[in-house]
């Protein structure tokens, strides 16, 4: 029995250190943090700060993270967890082996970053460790990623209901891409991002239900699904021969590392999202809000795409000129109006290596 108890002691002394070293309403323990927000519901809040060293991660505690209003609000909708990485202040061995493993996963090229995550570790958000308009700014902000019973009660299109069929390689034709850009192996479509093309069905749809999964390969992946192509865009890109995309409705398919990219290079990044985007290219839509900037995109709800190496699921819904998108299990854009309501569906070759599986589709009257 004394052999058992200085382990479980020396654990849980551990534990304690870690959890004390966070500021108050805060935990620092990892682990803690996503045992609480399976239990409790809520999605965690992870901010990671050079408390003792950085100036804008302090300016941002004095603004934002330390205020009344900022906690009371918070700590009722979020798990607050805190990784630390000073200079000068102590901490425990466990806590800094802790806090060098987040700040591999979750550190977005400095300090503070925060993400609002799930409890697998996933990312819900964007970066909004520069999130600008204040304490007021951030609670708006945040309140897109509060979990309530209605949002966490996710709807989905069921492929195994009647009706539904696999689209195979019999279902596809070559537009405008390399011979070797597609293929297929065990089920799975591969493509290798280049060129700039795509591949389209055989025949055109007006009504359906399709799900497709997707997983990009590498870091910063574009690629997308084209809804009622025009046949005159598809028989010109197969004509002339040349990279490029046809007109239709785009939902497209981003590594969310796309956004991080973009940013380094200097680049806005505030007209896209890699979260399910949904706009038209030389067609006609009416975007569902949010919509980007400048009116063209409708952005997502919720922030719920996986990084690459990992499977998401999409389902899109197509009816009488509407097309809405489910990602990973939720509803999150689309548009209405859409002119025209015909047409075939294309997959995307965008220069990076994607692939595609459990293409389902069922026809709709």
């Amino acid at each position: 029995m004394t052999k058992l108890i200085f382990p479980i002691l020396a654990a849980w002394s551990a534990t304690l250190l870690i959890a004390s070293a966070a500021m108050d309403g805060w935990t620092s323990d990892w682990q803690a943090a996503r045992e609480r927000s399976k239990n409790e519901g809520k999605p965690i809040f992870i901010y990671l700060t050079g408390s003792d060293w950085c100036g804008w991660c302090k300016k941002l505690e004095k603004e934002v993270i330390s205020t009344k209003e900022f906690m009371d609000f918070a700590s009722r909708h979020f798990v607050l967890m805190e990784a630390d990485f000073p200079r000068k202040k102590e901490q425990t061995p466990e806590l800094k082996k802790q806090n060098a493993e987040l700040g591999k996963k979750y550190l977005a090229g400095g300090y503070p970053t925060i993400w609002v995550l799930d409890s697998e570790g996933n990312k819900l958000s964007g970066d909004l460790g520069e999130l600008e308009g204040g304490v007021d700014g951030y609670i708006v902000k945040l309140k897109e990623y509060v979990m309530t019973g209605e949002s966490s009660t996710r709807a989905f299109i069921d492929d195994t209901a009647p009706g539904f069929r696999d689209l195979t390689a019999a279902d596809f034709v070559k537009v405008n891409s390399a011979d070797d850009t597609w293929s297929w192996k065990d089920g799975v479509l591969h493509c290798t991002g280049q060129p700039l093309s795509v591949i389209r069905t055989a025949k055109e749809y007006r009504n359906f239900e399709l799900v497709v999964e997707w997983m990009h390969e590498k870091p910063a992946g574009n690629s997308g699904v084209f809804v009622w192509t025009t046949p005159a865009s598809v028989e010109k890109l197969a004509a002339e021969g040349k990279p490029g995309l046809p007109a239709g409705i785009e939902v497209q398919i981003l590594d969310p590392a796309f956004a991080d990219q973009m940013k380094a290079a200097g680049n806005a990044t505030d007209w896209f999202t890699c979260h399910g985007d949904v706009f038209p290219v030389r067609v006609k839509m009416n975007p569902f809000p949010p919509l980007s900037p400048n009116g063209s995109r409708s952005f997502p709800r919720k922030n719920l795409v996986k990084n690459h190496g990992e499977w998401n699921h999409y389902c899109i819904r197509a009816i009488n000129g509407e097309v809405r998108l489910w990602v990973n299990g939720e509803e999150v854009s689309g548009g209405n109006g859409c002119d025209p309501a015909t047409g075939y569906l294309c997959l995307e070759s965008e220069g990076s290596p994607i692939q595609f599986r459990k293409l389902r589709i069922r026809e709709l009257p």
